[in-house]
């Protein structure tokens, strides 16, 4: 965004500064820990949230399915959210036979105990501009599969181990990661340590500090 604002209307980059989106990591561990775990049967689990319009790529995700099936047969995703393709992938689950597999649960006010229990994250987007949901998956300590799309995933998300990036628009290499991260969590059956120095620089105390040293004497 700071390169964006720098290229569109020239202005120059003593004039810019970047602050990231915060996470409010106690309450997320606290609502995510609080639930009763939403999840039945063998699994794996795999969670994705956002709205459901054609840049957060659902659809690539459920294209990815079939392949994550063959491999798991007990496989379930959830997908929470709305948005305005609900019918159209609701559809396009219906006729790639994936009925039994794949649950819309819509809007939850509190969506954490689903990304805190499940076994895998995924953020299949095409454009994403930060990812606060990728972000409070692994402060539940949950480990993902996040598409290295246009935005800030890259900045903010490749140097952590939890995170495996795959090419955006790529449901065959979606497929492909979300099977090897599974067995992974199968095979090891715990769940992801995020370094709380990298976290914490994401922390709501710390946006606040960075705003307050902008605007106050």
């Amino acid at each position: 965004m700071v390169r964006d604002m720098r290229e569109e209307f020239d202005l120059p980059p003593e004039s810019l500064v970047r602050v990231y989106n915060p996470i409010d990591i106690d309450l997320v561990r606290a609502w995510g820990r609080s639930g009763e775990n939403p999840y039945s049967g063998a699994g794996p689990q795999l969670v994705a949230a956002g709205r459901l319009t054609y840049e957060k790529g659902f659809d690539l995700l459920l294209a990815a399915m079939p392949k994550v099936i063959a491999h798991f047969p007990n496989v379930k995703l959830t997908v929470l959210g709305e948005g305005s393709l609900q019918n159209v992938l609701s559809e396009q689950a219906r006729k790639l036979g994936l009925t039994e597999s794949v649950t819309f649960v819509g809007f939850h006010q509190n969506p954490w105990p689903y990304l805190c229990h499940a076994d895998l994250f995924v953020l299949p987007s095409r454009r994403e501009a930060f990812g606060n949901a990728l972000l409070e998956a692994l402060a539940l300590e949950t480990q993902a599969v996040a598409a290295d799309c246009p935005g800030a995933i890259r900045e903010i998300y490749s140097a952590n181990p939890a995170v495996e990036l795959v090419p955006a628009g790529n449901a065959g290499r979606l497929g492909e990661a979300i099977i090897g991260r599974c067995m992974v969590a199968k095979s090891e059956r715990c769940k992801t340590r995020v370094s709380p120095e990298w976290l914490a620089q994401f922390s709501l105390h710390r946006i606040v500090g960075e705003y307050s040293a902008l605007f106050l004497p």
